[in-house]
């Protein structure tokens, strides 16, 4: 499909695209169901497994060899109705490696059982409950990819306006930020993508429950984004969510924010999960893991 493309990459993209056009079809509970029954146990990609039975912070910690003392919580993607370690744990276990950083792939709850805000409240307990167990703010930063991209950002906007401290800073994998899904690179990146514009409407569906999409806490482009932490944004060349993440980044950074916006060429939604099958991935993830040292740094001086 791309000249730069091996062909191991585009058997994976066609088979991820195949994947979401499941989803689109069965509907997101019955492909959340199924989708987690088939997958094999968590692969933390050199990092060790921990299961967090807390309450306030379910999930798994993924603890590398090397531990700065920073803390990354990280919102696995899936379009707020699918996702867990288990889709998600070889790229969180990779970025906690890079980062040097214990990481919490937090259990957030899904749609529809559970619409907005729900995973908003969710990802501001765990923040919470982290810095009563000792963890300093400005030791911790927020990271997810798509839907998960944006919770990082709707958990801010929760959080600040709620009076909070906000973590050191967020990093943003092809976050999902508008849920009207209307942009012209849903038109002409379809043809590479993996992920497809039916299975973003069923999913932005789900999780909107019938409230209004342009609710900024539900898609933080429409919100006033003034106040939040150093961001570190990125969006592949190729994605359909191209065009929103580019609106946003350039909104980020017109209101004052402190943005490192990274566009990849020739790739695709969540590249960063294609691990061995791009160099572009371990990059990114590298790229992330610098990023999270830097700001972690900053803030503690």
């Amino acid at each position: 499909m791309r000249k730069s493309w091996s062909w191991k990459l585009e058997i994976i993209i066609r088979l991820s695209r195949a994947s979401y056009d499941l989803l689109a079809k069965k509907g997101p509970e019955r492909y959340n169901r199924v989708f987690e029954k088939i997958l094999p146990k968590i692969d933390g990609s050199g990092a060790t497994i921990k299961l967090s039975e807390t309450k306030e912070a379910p999930g798994h910690w993924f603890i590398p060899s090397k531990d700065n003392g920073s803390v990354i919580l990280y919102f696995h993607g899936g379009g707020y109705v699918y996702g867990s370690a288990k889709t998600h744990g070889k790229m969180i276990g990779a970025i906690a490696c890079a980062a040097s950083a214990k990481t919490l792939a937090l259990d957030y709850r899904l749609a529809p059982k559970h619409p907005q805000t729900a995973a908003i409240e969710d990802a501001c307990e765990a923040y919470r409950y982290l810095i009563k167990s000792g963890t300093s703010p400005k030791r911790i930063i927020f990271a997810g990819d798509s839907a998960g991209g944006g919770l990082v950002i709707a958990a801010m906007l929760a959080l600040r306006n709620a009076g909070d401290i906000l973590p050191a800073g967020g990093v943003c994998i092809s976050p999902w930020v508008d849920l009207q899904c209307s942009d012209d690179s849903f038109e002409t990146n379809a043809r590479y993508d993996a992920v497809t514009k039916a299975a973003c409407l069923v999913a932005a569906s789900a999780y909107l429950n019938g409230s209004n999409p342009k609710e900024p806490l539900v898609s933080p482009l429409y919100a006033d984004l003034k106040e939040l932490s150093p961001l570190l944004i990125h969006a592949g060349e190729l994605e359909v969510l191209h065009d929103q993440i580019y609106k946003f980044a350039k909104r980020a950074e017109s209101e004052g924010i402190d943005v490192t916006f990274k566009i990849y060429h020739d790739m695709v939604h969540v590249w960063h999960m294609f691990s061995g099958f791009t160099p572009e991935a371990e990059k990114a993830i590298n790229e992330i893991g610098e990023f999270v040292k830097i700001v972690t740094h900053k803030s503690n001086n």
